[in-house]
């Protein structure tokens, strides 16, 4: 809880947020081992959290897959990735400067557009000419239309 809590004050650039117990809960569950492997989708109105939902959810699982695969530091870049695609350049240029402030230690790619498609996320799956050495590919979308 104090790592969760530290990790959305700089996130939020120092506003004070708290996570709700069923955000909490969603946190606590997502981490046990009998979970961190299964797909997560998150939904909710805008402005409750999501997204920062989603990051804490990624750092958890990319944690998990480091361990499972013993990837050592200089190899998780070639080994996990993440992709997060999100509706407009505004979210985009919102999300590179989030992302910017923190350590990365896995390839993060950040997509935008309003309409995805399969096709056009195969694109973007297989931009990287590597994509195949990859043991795991986290895709968030955030602000997507459905």
């Amino acid at each position: 809880e104090l790592r969760i809590n530290r990790e959305l004050n700089i996130r939020s650039g120092g506003k004070i947020l708290t996570m709700n117990d069923a955000q909490k809960e969603l946190i606590q569950t997502l981490a046990h081992e009998d979970h961190v492997e299964k797909d997560l989708t998150i939904t909710g109105p805008r402005k409750c959290g999501k997204t920062l939902l989603g990051l804490e959810s990624i750092n958890i699982k990319m944690s998990h897959y480091k361990r499972k695969y013993e990837i050592s530091p200089t190899d998780i870049k070639d080994k996990l990735r993440v992709i997060i695609w999100v509706g407009t350049i505004a979210k985009k240029q919102q999300m590179s400067k989030e992302m910017s402030g923190r350590p990365s230690y896995w390839s993060l790619d950040i997509h935008a557009d309003t309409n995805p498609n399969p096709e056009s996320l195969k694109v973007i799956f297989q931009a990287d000419e590597n994509y195949s050495s990859f043991n795991h590919t986290l895709i968030m979308f955030d602000g997507i239309w459905r």
